[in-house]
Order: C-alpha cells, then sequence, then structure tokens
C-alpha cells in the first residue's frame, strides 16, 4: 500500500490565481477586491470625483491606475457595481 502525496508548492496570490467564472470568490480574493475598491474609492473621493460614470473622462485620468487594480483584483460584476454604482455606491461608502 502506498500513500498519495503532492508535493509542496506556494499558493499564488489572488490576481495570479486562475479560477473559473462559475467558482465563487474565497475570503482572501473577496478582501483583496474590498481593498482595491477602498483605494479607487479614496482616490474618487480626494479629487472630488462624486459620480465615476458621469466624470468618466476625468476619473481615468486621476484614478485610472485605482480603477486598474479594482478591475484586476475584483470580479466584473463587482466591478459595475462598485464603478458603475453611481452615487449610491460612493454615498454609502463615504457614509460609513
Amino acid at each position: 500500500m502506498t500513500l498519495l502525496t503532492t508535493p509542496a508548492t506556494t499558493t499564488p496570490s489572488p490576481s495570479t490565481q486562475t479560477t473559473p467564472a462559475s467558482s465563487p470568490p474565497n475570503r482572501q480574493s473577496r478582501a483583496h477586491c474590498w481593498a482595491a475598491r477602498d483605494t479607487f474609492f479614496a482616490c474618487l473621493e480626494q479629487h472630488g470625483i462624486i459620480d465615476s460614470i458621469k466624470e468618466s473622462e476625468r476619473a481615468g485620468q486621476v484614478c485610472g491606475l485605482e480603477g486598474k487594480g479594482l478591475e484586476r483584483e475584483c470580479a466584473a460584476s463587482w466591478v459595475s457595481l462598485f464603478g458603475g454604482g453611481g452615487v449610491l455606491v460612493m454615498f454609502l461608502y463615504m457614509d460609513g
């Protein structure tokens, strides 16, 4: 009788992990997404941008890197919620 073993490997970061679209995000990937969201919203707030859709050109100029981080760390549906949620999401973030 033999025991099956797997070689020791390092776990890739959530941004480099590939998961099937049907797989829900795990706790760690959600935390990375929320951190990216907070960074993006902080940038918008710092530059006085209330609605990132209506002011998409300006938001892209001043918070482009943060927006790319949001896209990299979050599921597309979450990006549309956070980035396209407009004033309501920003209001909830600033209020909370």
